[in-house]
């Protein structure tokens, strides 16, 4: 199974989840500004964490920026090439998303994209467990060596090797990559393809190991 973190790697929704912080922050009374940089060293990378940051009520925070994105007129999009490799990907291996981002977010994105069918489970921050507890619901007490979790922060790195599954982290993400390297994820992507590529071998690799 391959798993993604959603925000950062397959959608390009910054700007939609900063401006989505700044509505629901302001709804707290909170005035203060959310640049480009404001989730580059957050750990873990959740909106709760934000919200405790902020000395914010975590709970109506990650709600109401839920409703920011479900109501800004301009949604998010995929990167460029992810649809493509999403497609890829789904010949030859199952395919999941587990993100802090609201289930229903998540859905509604995949199904706007057309890119719903081809995932097999959906786990959003309305499940409380952390996301290496929602990695080991999905893949089981005995990951295969082909498991792969790609992510853009450093909690995506924690979270895989916690489940015992190797981490593949994108160039392209909310957080610096320098920093995910310092973490020691077992694969870079530098673009979507190199996700196949990356997937594919690692299948092969396991193949070959069990002749």
């Amino acid at each position: 199974m391959v798993l993604f973190d959603f925000d950062g790697v397959l959608a390009n929704s910054l700007d939609v989840c900063l401006a989505a912080c700044d509505t629901a922050a302001r709804g707290q009374g909170h005035l203060g500004a959310f640049g480009p940089d404001t989730f580059a060293d957050l750990d873990p990378l959740t909106f709760e964490a934000l919200a405790e940051r902020l000395g914010l009520n975590a709970t109506d925070f990650a709600a109401g920026v839920k409703t920011a994105v479900q109501t800004n007129p301009v949604p998010s999009q995929p990167f460029p090439g992810i649809p493509e490799m999403i497609a890829g990907l789904a010949r030859s291996h199952s395919l999941a998303v587990v993100s802090a981002s609201h289930s229903d977010v998540l859905s509604a994105f995949l199904e706007a994209n057309g890119l719903r069918p081809y995932f097999q489970h959906i786990l959003g921050g309305d499940n409380p467990a952390d996301k290496a507890t929602k990695i080991k619901s999905l893949l089981g007490e005995t990951p295969r060596d082909s498991d792969l979790f790609v992510g853009d922060a450093v909690s995506d790195v924690a979270a895989a090797h916690a489940a015992g599954i190797a981490c593949c982290v994108v160039s392209w993400g909310w957080q610096p990559l320098a920093r995910l390297l310092a973490q020691g994820p077992e694969h870079v992507a530098y673009e979507p393809s190199d996700i196949l590529a990356i997937a594919n071998a690692r299948i092969s690799s396991a193949s070959g190991a069990r002749a």
